[in-house]
């Protein structure tokens, strides 16, 4: 009570009695911590240093407690007009967490300066790539300019132009020859759920976190479109899929007809969740060289070029629908590419994919062993596909470190009858596997109640 009079009493003195209210309440509902960083606001807001915001409860936060407001979707609520729900805001809430919370979590966001920045930017790994880099600048700024407007808690931006790093030219990319992504998804030692994610990234141009996310709700089986409300551009995207991949997530459809996810996996709690594709780009070049694929520059790393990552099936599929006469309308309507500059870096490997002949992807239902043979079957009426299987994918996907694949359980699609009617067993969780399996479901949820948010019926034009 001591310490509210105090603030009020200063508050009243400078004729700013606009913050009393809030000021009050953040006494009783803040610890000693939150208290102490409130005292901080109150002397810049005596001193005439922050404008006056109406938007209750953001007096005295710090950059953390703001931070999270904002990555959390509130301040999407309180300013729907101008803070849109941001598709990324998983990946912006890892990166806050990991280079920038441990360093200013407790500076008020009144009191935060250009040396808190570059206290932050110096802490960087030195192995932190250019671009990497950037992205953890971009992400200070983005919040102390939520900070200026809409909320009006601080003045001005205290991050001067050129702050944020120049990315110089980028490395090379490297892309699959459609013979190497055959032989990549005949290689049965990969789960078949991987196979089929990487497939589909291949032909389709998503971004990895755009497919490792889809619904089944996203995708309309009848006539083959896919739908992309939320993603990294915030450009709701329609497209007819490709011929061999509508027929390849049929066949997935009705092997997993009670999952929520097209790609799904469970947290240790047993609920469901997108894929892990935290190592992705890993098991994408293990998997690789179990399928005996040698070219040396998908695995060489070096000053001019990187290993091949799973970004990179986005480039085999720019490159090569570029090499077989895509148009660039065409692949920016599945890519969500903004610019023509973007698009045009993917030429010159096109022209030479085009002279090598390469030719384009298999059709992914024939692609896959597993799938073509349960196509041959269900052509034939011979397959068994019960109709009220529990059997989903996340009895075959992991979403943690321990749990199994579909090879490493009795599900195979060779033989009829074979496909699950009920839950696996799932391994014991360590406690680190359990909480990290948990955040990740959670955050998963989160997203999904986010990207449900005033959602229309999906509609082809």
């Amino acid at each position: 009570a001591g310490v509210a009079t105090e603030l009020v009493a200063a508050l009243t003195a400078a004729d700013e009695t606009d913050w009393i209210e809030k000021t009050i309440k953040a006494c009783v509902e803040g610890d000693d911590e939150r208290i102490a960083a409130l005292r901080r606001s109150v002397a810049h807001i005596v001193a005439g240093k922050v404008q006056k915001s109406d938007a209750g409860g953001l007096a005295g936060l710090t950059f953390r407690q703001f931070g999270e407001r904002w990555t959390s979707g509130e301040l999407h609520r309180l300013f729907p007009d101008h803070v849109p729900i941001k598709a990324s805001a998983d990946d912006d809430e890892t990166r806050l967490e990991k280079h920038v919370y441990p360093h200013v979590e407790d500076v008020p966001l009144s009191s935060f300066s250009l040396v808190h920045a570059d206290l932050v930017m110096r802490a960087l790994p030195a192995k932190l790539r250019p671009a990497s880099r950037r992205q953890v600048a971009q992400l200070m700024s983005r919040v102390l300019g939520l900070a200026v407007y809409p909320a009006r808690i601080i003045e001005k931006n205290p991050l001067p132009r050129g702050f944020l790093p120049k990315v110089r030219a980028d490395v090379a990319f490297s892309y699959l020859y459609p013979a190497e992504e055959s032989a990549l998804l005949a290689e049965i030692g990969t789960p078949l759920a991987r196979r089929v994610l990487l497939g589909v990234l291949a032909r389709e141009g998503m971004r990895t976190s755009e497919a490792a996310g889809l619904e089944w709700s996203d995708i309309d089986l009848k006539v083959g479109a896919v739908r992309l409300d939320e993603n990294k551009t915030d450009d709701p995207r329609v497209w007819a899929l490709d011929d061999g991949v509508h027929a390849a997530l049929t066949l997935w459809r009705k092997m997993y007809p009670k999952a929520h996810y097209v790609f799904e996996g469970v947290d240790a709690d047993g609920k469901r969740c997108p894929i892990n594709v935290e190592r992705l780009a890993e098991e994408l070049r293990e998997a690789l060289e179990r399928a005996g694929v040698e070219r040396a520059e998908l695995f060489e790393r070096s000053a001019a070029r990187r290993p091949l990552r799973a970004h990179d099936l986005r480039a085999t599929f720019v490159t090569l629908g570029l090499a077989n006469g895509r148009t660039e309308a065409w692949i920016t309507d599945r890519t969500g590419h903004k610019s023509s500059a973007v698009v045009a870096r993917y030429r010159r490997a096109a022209r030479s994919a085009s002279e090598l002949g390469l030719g384009t992807l298999a059709p992914l239902d024939q692609a896959i062993p597993e799938l073509r043979a349960l196509s041959a079957k269900v052509s034939a009426g011979t397959a068994t596909l019960p109709a009220n299987s529990n059997g989903s994918s996340e009895n075959h996907e992991d979403n943690g470190p321990l749990a199994q694949s579909v090879e490493q359980r009795t599900f195979n699609p060779l033989v009829v009858g074979s496909i699950p009617t009920g839950p696996t067993q799932r391994p014991r969780w360590s406690g680190a596997a359990r909480a990290h399996a948990a955040a990740r479901g959670a955050a998963a949820r989160r997203r999904t109640s986010r990207r449900h948010e005033g959602r229309k019926p999906l509609a082809i034009p």
